[in-house]
């Protein structure tokens, strides 16, 4: 196989025949997901302008491509499709037909690791083998707002940290086999959540590592379970995801801590896990209404009464 220096972290294919292995479109995203902290989970956001070409390929991992603006005509193998804002292409390790682009067109691309989908399939499928099926440019809305989610936060930095593509990379996987298999499967039920003692256990490590950058295969761990099953039991308990859960316990202890501390907000956010000072503030404003600092200076008052409330099934990002 032919090799090139190619930048580290990037959405690579290899072109048929040649095995040259090159970029897609062969030209520099808008944002790409090189420095994050994410783990088999990859992003890229290209403006291309048309005629733009995609060459026969060969993959090794899931390719998920949403259009987020422009319209055009594609050209895919044999058939011609038109691609529109929300379409996605989706395709698994395997080979690539050619794409041929008449129009401008502004696209997500998203890369998921093989070992992501098959732990996700042993864990919600029993293993079972399922064949993921291409998807030429369709509507698949819940998808959307997956791949849009992580672009978003791709944007402002990755402030969740690796917790937050991990627990994304495992929706989207569990949407694919669910969704877009040529046996579409049913996603297998937990009844009860985790027991007493696992969720005694994990909610117990959560609240010694805080501070720490705890992933959701590390909770998973503590129980000695696998993360899809462990994920879906906790969410049952619980009423919201590990992250989740992850990010409101960090808010209660800075509760605490704000009540009685005068120093640095950024060394609190860092001392609680938070990637940054400003996603420390945007949390804490979701769950308490107002800011560390604003909190602080009517907790000192003793004026205000809030507390986070961790049942809550609203979003934190």
């Amino acid at each position: 196989m032919t090799t090139t220096h190619l930048p580290a972290g990037r959405i690579v294919i290899a072109e048929q025949g040649s095995g040259r292995q090159t970029c897609l479109f062969g030209t520099t995203p808008k944002l790409d997901s090189s420095s994050s902290p994410w783990a088999g989970l990859k992003l890229e956001h290209f403006q291309i302008a048309g005629p733009a070409t995609i060459p026969p390929a060969v993959i090794s991992s899931y390719l998920a491509i949403l259009c987020i603006s422009g319209e055009s005509s594609v050209r895919l193998g044999d058939d011609q499709v038109h691609v529109k804002p929300g379409r996605i292409f989706l395709a698994a390790p395997g080979t690539l037909s050619r794409q041929e682009f008449a129009s401008s067109l502004e696209l997500l691309m998203v890369e998921l690791a093989p070992e992501i989908v098959q732990q996700t399939s042993y864990g919600l499928f029993a293993g079972q083998e399922l064949q993921v099926r291409t998807l030429k440019w369709e509507a698949d809305q819940h998808i959307r707002h997956m791949l849009m989610a992580l672009y978003h936060e791709l944007a402002i930095g990755c402030r969740c940290g690796a917790a937050f593509g991990e627990y994304m990379a495992l929706c989207i996987s569990t949407a694919i086999l669910a969704r877009h298999t040529t046996s579409p499967s049913e996603v297998r039920g937990y009844q009860g959540g985790l027991s007493p003692h696992k969720l005694r256990k994990v909610l117990a490590y959560i609240s010694d590592n805080l501070s720490a950058n705890v992933s959701l295969k590390d909770m998973a761990s503590v129980v000695e379970m696998g993360p899809c099953h462990f994920a879906r039991s906790f969410k049952e308990s619980v009423g919201v995801s590990p992250h989740q859960y992850l990010l409101r316990r960090r808010i209660e202890r800075a509760v605490t801590m704000l009540k009685a501390d005068r120093g640095d907000l950024s060394t609190l956010a860092y001392d609680l896990g938070f990637s940054s000072q400003g996603h420390f503030t945007t949390v804490f404003r979701k769950l308490i209404g107002t800011t560390p600092g604003g909190y602080r200076q009517q907790a000192l008052a003793r004026t205000i009464t809030v507390e986070p409330n961790v049942q809550s099934t609203s979003t934190v990002v």
